[in-house]
């Protein structure tokens, strides 16, 4: 993989992960004082062509921080983020009256925030405050660190990559496996991050952008054209060695390589690696005991992709699988969390973007070919679903 140049456009491809927890980054005694950070950023870390690594990441993930921070205060803790370059912005400055650090009984965590190119991006650390070192402070700040990198990561992660499905996976056998993957519509491996390049590693093997899906996980029929606006859980078995893994596919966002702010890009780039194991257990409870059996899901889907230029009710879907309306309506809900009538609308705009996306079809013909009545009734259902007019959308897909 080439090395990348330094301009922010190409710092914002640059996935990050922290960094696992090894001797020299447990937390320890603090070393020898450091000059304290500034209270608000130096003027010569902002230029006005760039802003610097770490404001970016400060940028994307103020919720993140502001989590951490409000726990951090109430346990008297100060944090840093340093850049790779040294450069320091204060997330919680140390209270006034403290005291020299290395005066004290204080402890400091450092978690590193890794970048594509395994080379660190920047550095979160926290240290104590006025409470002596103990075995339950070590465990909480570990654990809160580690956590809130963690989320930042995969934050950046998902906003380099809004374009793409974002697909998050953890080991089943091994919950402290978890690894995110940017991948496009062909299947295509375009982005991973540290711990999904050290699976290939460990393998013999390198990750090597746009590599097969296949690599990782035996997809077979897996489809990654869910529901616009909602989450994907399902599991997937390890290329390698058979385990199951339970994941969780985000749908990009629907304005492709060009962000929205607002709620689809908030959607979008929420981290979701700490919801998997509530996801998996609910969705497979919901499937199992309510909703539709698997053999039922997979014909219902088929069907539906098959017939998006018809008109498609809920008398003839229920039909299909030799089960009354009501009966395939409850199911249904309760096995892809929608209606019938919305799944198959947002399949309908799937498929149109696929068309807009692939193709030089007219706006009329794509209506038509995607079961909806007129030009007008497709685009105003579009803009209102997507956030663009389907002009809007083509453009920017090209």
């Amino acid at each position: 993989m080439s090395r990348r140049s330094g301009d922010e456009a190409d710092r914002t491809q640059t996935a990050i992960m922290e960094q696992p927890m090894t001797a020299s980054h447990s937390i320890t005694k603090a070393a020898s004082p450091r000059a304290s950070a500034p209270a608000v950023l130096s003027a010569n870390l902002v230029t006005a062509e760039r802003r610097s690594t770490i404001e970016q990441l400060l940028s994307c993930s103020h919720e993140d921080i502001a989590r951490i921070a409000q726990i951090l205060r109430g346990l008297h803790c100060t944090a840093v983020m340093r850049g790779a370059d040294g450069a320091a912005l204060p997330l919680i400055a140390a209270p006034c009256g403290s005291g020299d650090p290395s005066l004290s009984g204080r402890i400091r965590l450092e978690v590193a925030i890794y970048g594509s190119e395994d080379a660190p991006l920047a550095i979160l650390e926290v240290t104590s405050g006025d409470a002596e070192y103990s075995s339950t402070l070590d465990t909480m700040l570990r654990t809160l660190v580690k956590a809130s990198a963690r989320a930042i990561a995969e934050r950046w992660f998902r906003i380099c990559h809004w374009g793409h499905w974002i697909l998050v996976a953890q080991r089943e056998s091994r919950p402290d496996n978890k690894i995110i993957l940017a991948i496009d519509d062909r299947r295509r491996v375009v982005g991973a991050d540290r711990y999904a390049r050290q699976v290939l590693t460990a393998r013999g093997g390198q990750f090597v952008p746009d590599c097969a899906l296949a690599e990782f996980f035996e997809v077979g029929t897996l489809s990654f054209h869910g529901s616009i606006g909602c989450d994907i859980a399902t599991r997937l078995v390890d290329a390698a060695d058979g385990t199951v893994w339970s994941v969780l596919i985000t749908s990009p966002n629907p304005c492709g390589a060009r962000p929205v702010y607002g709620e689809q890009l908030l959607f979008h780039a929420r981290p979701r690696m700490d919801a998997i194991t509530c996801v998996r257990l609910r969705s497979q409870a919901d499937a199992e005991t309510r909703g539709l059996p698997p053999r039922m899901l997979q014909s219902i889907r088929e069907y539906i992709d098959s017939h998006l230029d018809c008109p498609l009710y809920v008398e003839e879907l229920a039909a299909q699988l030799g089960i009354s309306p009501s009966h395939f309506t409850k199911s249904f809900r309760r096995s892809f969390g929608t209606t019938p009538h919305n799944y198959v609308m947002r399949r309908r705009l799937l498929r149109a973007q696929e068309m807009l996306s692939q193709s030089d079809l007219s706006l009329v013909e794509i209506a038509l070919r995607t079961g909806f009545a007129d030009q007008s009734h497709f685009s105003r259902r579009f803009h209102q679903l997507i956030g663009v007019p389907p002009k809007a959308f083509r453009h920017r897909r090209r």
